[in-house]
């Protein structure tokens, strides 16, 4: 069975916080998503391909791809939802062109590991704060890997 998470996509709407565990039934939503993997071990399944990651890892879900997650064991992840109206500076500076979908260079990932969790302590509502945060996390993706085309 398939899910459409229609919470996900309320415009200017951000999701961010650790979880334990991860959505294991395939779902699809406009929103991105990406799961910053403190520690365990994860396969994603994305489309018809199954990507695993471990500790230290960024896994990137594009808009509306269907998606479901299997892991063993325990878990600690940042879980982050992302409305697609957050997209607009990437989008206008790098038209066609998207995240990668694994991101597992440990050492580089420090600094997006660093920056995700101070945004999640501050924990802020106000939009404005989120889209600094959305575009200094961009530009460390950016800056660390290639994007896809």
């Amino acid at each position: 069975m398939l899910f459409y998470i229609n919470e996900a996509d309320i415009p200017n709407s951000l999701f961010l916080r650790e979880q334990s565990n991860l959505k294991a039934a395939p779902h699809f939503h406009e929103s991105i998503e990406f799961i910053l993997l403190k520690k365990g071990h994860v396969r994603a399944f994305v489309k018809d391909r199954e990507i695993p990651f471990s500790d230290g890892a960024i896994f990137y879900v594009p808009s509306f791809a269907i998606h479901h997650y299997e892991w063993e064991g325990e878990i600690d992840a940042l879980v982050m939802m992302v409305s697609s109206t957050y997209l607009t500076t990437f989008k206008e500076d790098f038209p066609h062109s998207d995240f990668p979908l694994l991101m597992n260079d440990v050492t580089k990932n420090q600094e997006i590991f660093s920056l995700v969790e101070e945004w999640n302590r501050k924990g802020s509502t106000q939009h404005l704060t989120n889209v600094g945060y959305f575009n200094l996390l961009a530009r460390a993706i950016v800056k660390n890997y290639p994007l896809r085309q």
